[in-house]
């Protein structure tokens, strides 16, 4: 599937309701760490919330992510930022195989448009697939049913080399 920049830039600012997904397959646990490290480091706000049960505080709660097993998940909301998306939720899940998968949503208003450069946010994609050592991810519309790899509602595929 090969859409233009126009296109990619258009689906990304789309105001109909739905948040932007980018969904990737991080390697293990520790790479995920090492993902959720970045956000920790960018963002001026994140909490966490986890399968795990309660912690005392929000970087017990991250500091605690290393212990998911498969099946369970964890929400991480992270917020204010000089960054041109200003609040970001990650969705984890680790699964039967250790690998971890991995959903990092972004309502279109929380973009800043006139902080936007499409080659930057290709970048940011690339970023986050490295510290997760994740050679595909896909950006697409919120859609509940879809299944990792699946062409529906994609935007863009993202591709380490």
């Amino acid at each position: 599937m090969l859409k233009s920049t126009d296109s990619i830039v258009e689906a990304i600012f789309d105001q109909d309701g739905s948040f932007r997904d980018f969904n990737l397959i991080a390697a293990d646990i520790e790479q995920t760490m090492a993902l959720v490290g970045w956000f920790e480091k960018h963002f001026s706000s994140v909490s966490c919330q986890s399968s795990l049960g309660p912690a005392s505080n929000s970087s017990t709660q991250l500091a605690s992510l290393t212990k998911l097993k498969p099946t369970d998940y964890a929400q991480i909301i992270c917020e204010g930022t000089s960054f041109f998306i200003s609040h970001i939720q990650l969705f984890l899940c680790v699964l039967d195989s250790g690998l971890v998968d991995i959903e990092i949503s972004f309502c279109p208003q929380d973009v800043n448009q006139e902080k936007f450069e499409l080659s930057a946010f290709f970048k940011l994609m690339k970023t986050w697939q490295s510290l997760a050592r994740a050679d595909v991810g896909y950006l697409r519309y919120e859609d509940g049913s879809w299944e990792y790899g699946d062409s529906h509602s994609i935007i863009y595929i993202s591709k380490l080399v």
